[in-house]
């Protein structure tokens, strides 16, 4: 039987290798694919119209091979987001090994002192790491393909470098910066069922190690460092793509993962986890492809009893949202979609206040997107940048909202639109964004290899990595 992925590893081949790939084989993975369209829960918001592409699209590869013209390679859509926590010394939980870059998912690793960063990516994560520097590791590049590839960026010198590789190519995964300086990444996909392994990065070494694994397959899941240095997992997508309520602490002095209470209602995929500042973790939103849903109910974590209890819901489901801890206290809520074939954008916004446990409604955006960045600044205005609107199409624009108005404000615009892209606040208080895609909200692409650097001073962004 066909896997969801045959259609374009078959197209490919076809087109590297000519007559070796024979068009009947693309012709039975098409039929394959029809038929799996109405079963498959693997697809996200979005990914029903993306699929839909694909089927024609490789259809029409079909038709050019049996006449010998030309070749047209048809894309197909993926799952959506969206959203990022170090093994104590003398801990081995499990071999450590070094980790070799990957042969056949990870394009040679450059540096590029000229504006770019080493890879095209999307659904990557960067993290700020203890020393300034900022990691960006995987995500899918164009063309489907995950990495295991990672690389660094130095703000001081304003160069992208390459970095040691991970174990296993992963997008849609989680970073979180640990207490001792390192990074763990956990689970994601890497094209097929969600992982469950997790590895370790050393800033010293650039190098990652195995740790974990987690208790089951996550993507789309969300991890948050919790006071003490562990690392609570909520949610996201399980192996066989249906929504999960469980979650997990990772203990970095035993290097291991284990169960903790479940939410009262599936978080799935694509909700925020928020850590307050009394400690506890305020779960929001998520949806499910099984019913189709976004939720706008919410529910509060206790590391001190490992168990969850709902607080009050939103006014309105979301997936694909942010969450932003604000300055007091507070969290700030923007935008979204609230169903999962993402036709429900929104440009509302509203706040939680811890104190009552109530959402309250605050200004609305200019934009309506969804999978979009919204970063805290130094000042306590949040940065709202980008993301996917429901014309497919991806934004360049951006916002500041401010906490004492309620209101969202213009700020400059980026030079490239972009979806799927990550935004990490630098120590100097800039905002750093890099890759994402360019042209509406598709798992294959064209994913960008650019990068911008947004100055609160003057409200404008300029290009990263330009050496300068």
């Amino acid at each position: 039987m066909t896997t969801p992925r045959d259609t374009d590893k078959l197209i490919a081949a076809y087109l590297v290798d000519g007559m070796r790939t024979l068009p009947d084989r693309v012709g039975d993975a098409v039929l394959d694919e029809v038929h799996r369209t109405n079963q498959r829960a693997v697809f996200g918001p979005w990914r029903t119209r993306s699929m839909i592409k694909t089927v024609l699209g490789a259809a029409a590869v079909i038709g050019v091979l049996a006449v010998g013209g030309a070749f047209l390679l048809g894309q197909r859509g993926h799952p959506a987001v969206v959203g990022g926590p170090v093994q104590t010394p003398g801990a081995s939980p499990s071999p450590t090994r070094l980790v070799s870059p990957s042969p056949t998912l990870s394009p040679a690793p450059r540096s590029t002192p000229t504006g770019q960063v080493t890879v095209a990516r999307g659904f990557q994560t960067a993290t700020r790491l203890a020393d300034g520097r900022v990691l960006i590791a995987g995500g899918f590049t164009t063309g489907q393909a995950a990495l295991a590839s990672a690389e660094i960026y130095d703000p001081t010198t304003d160069t992208f470098t390459p970095t040691g590789s991970m174990a296993a190519a992963r997008a849609e995964h989680s970073a979180t910066l640990l207490t001792d300086g390192r990074v763990l990444i956990a689970g994601g996909t890497s094209g097929g069922p969600s992982l469950a392994s997790a590895e370790i990065y050393d800033p010293k070494t650039g190098t990652f190690t195995a740790t974990g694994p987690m208790t089951e397959g996550r993507a789309f899941h969300r991890a948050t460092a919790l006071a003490g240095g562990r690392v609570l997992v909520t949610g996201g997508d399980g192996v066989s793509r249906s929504a999960l309520a469980s979650a997990e602490i990772y203990d970095p002095k035993t290097g291991t993962f284990s169960p903790t209470g479940s939410m009262p209602t599936v978080a799935g995929a694509l909700h925020t986890a928020t850590r307050l500042t009394d400690g506890r973790v305020l779960v929001a939103g998520g949806g499910s492809a099984a019913d189709g849903r976004c939720y706008a109910t919410a529910a509060i974590y206790d590391p001190g009893t490992g168990t969850f209890s709902p607080t009050g819901s939103m006014a309105t489901p979301r997936c694909g949202h942010t969450a932003s801890l604000l300055q007091g206290g507070r969290v700030l809520m923007t935008t979204g979609t609230n169903n999962w074939q993402g036709t429900g954008y929104q440009s509302s916004a509203e706040v939680y206040d811890p104190k009552s446990g109530t959402f309250s409604p605050t200004g609305s955006t200019t934009a309506s997107p969804a999978a979009q960045t919204a970063t805290v600044l130094t000042d306590g205005r949040v940065l709202v940048a980008g993301g996917n609107e429901v014309t497919d199409q991806s934004l360049a624009s951006a916002e500041l909202y401010d906490p004492k108005s309620g209101l969202f404000l213009p700020t400059g615009s980026m030079a490239t639109a972009r979806t799927l892209q990550a935004a990490t606040l630098l120590a100097d208080g800039r905002v750093l964004v890099t890759g994402g895609e360019s042209v509406g909200w598709n798992v294959a692409g064209p994913f960008l290899a650019t990068a911008e650097i947004y100055d609160p001073a003057t409200g404008t962004f300029r290009p990263a990595g330009a050496g300068g």
